[in-house]
């Protein structure tokens, strides 16, 4: 930061005054960034790779990811979604509470249309409760990149592939039912890790996880700081 970090500690300070204003009107609150706040995995397991064990990259300097998430936990009530984007990879992460590792709130991060980043295009649709702005359902739209590229036909069908609800056996996309979708996912090999691997990278191979890598790829979708990462059991 070769001007400072004052701008960002103003956003999170306007970030808390504008969750004080909606809390005391009583009217909830999206969050909607571009980069994802938490742990990126990809990042984190390269390091491992190539000899840090206690690697967990975060693309947020932690003091603002701390501050972040001590803001959301102190709204929780209000905030009743995140989104996020940056990746290209359609994924979706619980934010903890720093003081007690609480899952407080949920951020779904945004497939890309684009496709150089190992994923097939797709886009998210969401249901939401008008009155609370809860999402209670989603449906990923996608296509695949080896059938269709280079085409100039406009009626390419994009089709559903990927629901969350369906995919993890979940009501809605609450943080209760999300982190209860990440409880049932510690074997690779069960079915909500692999719905959580091919709506990643929209059934793509170069994105696809392994067993290997799994155990960080979970853990960055719980714990959201990197001492939470490296805490986690």
């Amino acid at each position: 930061y070769p001007r400072g970090t004052s701008s960002g500690w103003a956003q999170l300070e306007q970030l808390e005054l504008a969750l004080q204003a909606a809390e005391a009107a009583d009217r909830p609150a999206w969050l909607i960034l571009h980069i994802p706040p938490g742990i990126n995995p990809f990042s984190t397991w390269q390091q491992q790779q190539a000899g840090d064990p206690n690697a967990a990259a975060s693309d947020w300097q932690e003091p603002f990811l701390e501050s972040f998430c001590q803001i959301i936990a102190s709204h929780s009530n209000t905030v009743a979604g995140i989104f996020a984007g940056h990746y290209h990879n359609r994924s979706w992460q619980l934010i903890a509470d720093p003081a007690t590792t609480n899952a407080v709130a949920a951020m779904q991060i945004a497939n890309g249309i684009l496709y150089n980043h190992g994923n097939n295009p797709g886009f998210t649709v969401f249901a939401y409760d008008r009155q609370t702005f809860a999402l209670l359902a989603e449906a990923t739209y996608s296509l695949d990149v080896a059938s269709y590229e280079g085409t100039l036909d406009p009626d390419v069908p994009w089709s559903i592939r990927f629901s969350q609800n369906q995919g993890y056996g979940i009501p809605d996309l609450s943080p209760a039912s999300l982190e209860s979708a990440w409880s049932s996912m510690a074997d690779f090999d069960s079915p909500p890790a692999r719905h959580f691997n091919a709506e990643y990278s929209g059934d793509r191979t170069p994105c696809a996880m392994t067993g290997s890598n799994w155990p960080v790829y979970r853990n960055a979708i719980r714990y959201t700081t990197p001492t939470q990462f490296r805490n986690a059991p």
